[in-house]
Formats: C-alpha cells, sequence, structure tokens
C-alpha cells in the first residue's frame, strides 16, 4: 500500500532478494536407495566404473539409482557412476561429465551420451600412455590424427588428437563417429538416431555390456522440451 504523507508519497518496500531467493536444491535428481539395506533390491546390475571397460571392470557400490535399458527395462545401477559425490552426500549434486548430455530429442541425447562415454574411455587410456592404433583415410590427417578408441567392445570409436584439440566420439560406423566428434549429432532425425543407437546396443551386446540411462533433467528443462540423461554402461 502507498502511504501518502502531505505532497510526497512513500513507496513500500520490496524485499526483492526473498522473492528471487534460488530453490534449495539447484538440481533434480532420481530417487536414490540403499542398496546394503535390509530388502533385497530385485533389477540390480553393476556397471562400468569410469576407466574400466577395457578391463572389464565392475561395480556395485552402495547407493543405487534407477536407469533404463535401450529397451525401456528398468534397472538399479550404482550412483556412482552418475555422481562423483553418491557415496559421501545426503544428496549428490556433482554429475560426472562422462555420459552427460542435452538435446531437445531423447534418442540424440542418448545417442551424444553413450557417444561421449564411450569414447572417454579411449581418450582416458591415451592420456594414460595407452597406445592406440591409428585410423587412416578418415578426416584431415595432416592437421590431426585419428585413433582408433574402442576399448574392450568393437563399437567404433575415434580419438582426434591435434595441436589445439582433442576430441572423440563413437558411432555404428567409423565415419560417423568422426562426424560425430566433430559436430555432435544436431543432424539427425530422432528416428535415424534410434536405429544407430539400436546398431551400436547389438555390438555391445556381444561384448557383454548394455546401455544405462538415467534421467537427470529438470523440471524447466522439460518444459522447455530438453531431454538431460547420464548414459552409462552396465555389465552382464
Amino acid at each position: 500500500m502507498t502511504v501518502s504523507t502531505g505532497a510526497t508519497k512513500v513507496q513500500p518496500t520490496v524485499d526483492h532478494a526473498r522473492a528471487y531467493a534460488s530453490p534449495r536444491w539447484l538440481t533434480e535428481q532420481p530417487a536414490l536407495l540403499d542398496g546394503e539395506g535390509a530388502v533385497t533390491v530385485l533389477r540390480r546390475r553393476s556397471a562400468v566404473p569410469m576407466g574400466g571397460l577395457a578391463a572389464g571392470d565392475a561395480l556395485d557400490g552402495r547407493r543405487l539409482v534407477g536407469a533404463r535399458d535401450l529397451h525401456d527395462a528398468p534397472w538399479w545401477i550404482p550412483a556412482a557412476v552418475v555422481w562423483s559425490d553418491a557415496e559421501d552426500a545426503i544428496r549428490p549434486e556433482h554429475p560426472r561429465a562422462a555420459g552427460l548430455a542435452h538435446d531437445r530429442s531423447w534418442s540424440r541425447a542418448v545417442l551424444t551420451g553413450l557417444s561421449d562415454r564411450l569414447g572417454w574411455e579411449g581418450r582416458q587410456a591415451f592420456e594414460h600412455g595407452e597406445t592406440l592404433p591409428t585410423i587412416e583415410g578418415i578426416g584431415d590427417t595432416s592437421t590431426a590424427t585419428v585413433y582408433d578408441a574402442g576399448l574392450g567392445h568393437d563399437v567404433p570409436c575415434v580419438l582426434i588428437v591435434s595441436d589445439k584439440v582433442t576430441r572423440w566420439g563413437a558411432g555404428s560406423t567409423f565415419e560417423s563417429a568422426y562426424r560425430r566428434a566433430l559436430f555432435g549429432d544436431h543432424g539427425l532425425s530422432e528416428d535415424e538416431a534410434a536405429r544407430e543407437l539400436a546398431d551400436m546396443q547389438l555390438v555391445l551386446a556381444d561384448a557383454g555390456v548394455d546401455v544405462a540411462v538415467v534421467d537427470v533433467g529438470t523440471t524447466m528443462l522439460r518444459r522447455a522440451g530438453f531431454a538431460r540423461v547420464s548414459v552409462q554402461l552396465m555389465g552382464r
């Protein structure tokens, strides 16, 4: 209410700081549960820890998060592959970068996340001194070296290393992996992305690996039409 004092009007004080206060949690997340509780967790799967794909490592973890495979079947997987602080924080707030992706298309988001998760393994191995075979006939090899970054599976993966940048990607062919590493997935339709995902999953299945998709989107992103996912790998 405006108060009049003669010719002067005093405007009411507005607490803008309170009106625009941030929410308590900056991100949303799926429900977590304690995998070591008294109740047996059905449909539980181990996951591939970061950097463990080539060695066939498996992680069980104490805390679990709900995920779905590419056939939309529900599973519980270790939350530690999605958040770096999943085992320590009451509410994890630090998602791992590898496998994290968003897009207006769910299939493109998952494909981008899977490409990043698989290619990240190759980059880690390269940075740790492992010798990767080179690939000839793809891209401009005068300015960059293209490596075969597939580890522990036969899905085509590339690692592109130049003096200025390092990029990585995976796909149903080395050509698509190379294009994805450089340009992303924005030119693919929903159906094209879904078909390529299915092809990659078939090859991963031969190596005993399944894809796990954890929805880490927020209400605001969903209202804007964006999917945000963390794409991880499950052992069999």
